[in-house]
């Protein structure tokens, strides 16, 4: 597939140049004049790099730098550009560019940076994708778990509550036997009416089941 390489630069002259030689080399290039049309058109459809000037009409090289790199964390973004201050090319490393190149440029360099940075930022990206993918298949594996774990718990409980249940009912079943006993023994030396008594426990018997 083609890679698309987003060219950032004022000055129309030199997008043609570097469109020309990237292009001679099998890239797909988009071109921008400032960083309006530059943030627009990362939105629209992300390149695979981005060559990217630091004078820029509408605002600072530096500041496009930093707001693409805080967007796009793996798009690769190479500058290229006149200054020839060691201490932007610093700052610009430190912003998260790729690679720092000077005007006036040699096509063989500029050429290996963009076929390097894009092949990197691609990885980059399936790296990234792929990690998602992981942390998305751990976290529902976890709500599985939490999920049996509930239903485990729930089934627990219910085997307690009919456990709960059984033992009241031996009980009030043991109860029942020793008070008919009772009442047997005491019949029998005439203090009780035993079939009243036994009619009772039934009764209660009943009602506690």
């Amino acid at each position: 597939m083609t890679q698309k390489i987003l060219v950032v630069d004022d000055d129309e002259n030199l997008r043609k140049l570097v469109e020309l030689n990237l292009r001679s080399e099998g890239f797909e290039v988009a071109m921008a004049a400032t960083a309006g049309e530059a943030t627009k058109a990362c939105a629209e459809t992300l390149p695979a790099a981005v060559v990217l000037d630091l004078l820029l009409p509408d605002k600072s090289g530096k500041d496009v730098l930093a707001e693409l790199h805080e967007h796009y964390p793996t798009l690769p973004i190479i500058i290229l550009t006149a200054l020839r201050d060691v201490a932007d090319a610093v700052d610009c490393m430190r912003l998260g560019a790729t690679d720092y190149l000077q005007k006036p440029f040699d096509k063989t360099r500029l050429v290996t940076s963009v076929r390097n940075a894009a092949t990197q930022g691609a990885l980059r990206a399936q790296v990234e994708i792929r990690t998602a993918e992981q942390e998305q298949a751990v976290a529902e594996y976890a709500r599985a778990g939490q999920r049996a774990f509930g239903e485990v718990e729930g089934a627990l409980a219910a085997e307690n509550a009919l456990r709960d249940r059984e033992l009241i009912l031996d009980a009030t079943i043991r109860d029942s036997e020793r008070a008919l006993e009772l009442a047997r023994i005491q019949y029998r030396v005439g203090a009780v009416d035993l079939r009243a008594v036994e009619q009772n426990q039934l009764a209660l018997y009943a009602a506690r089941t």
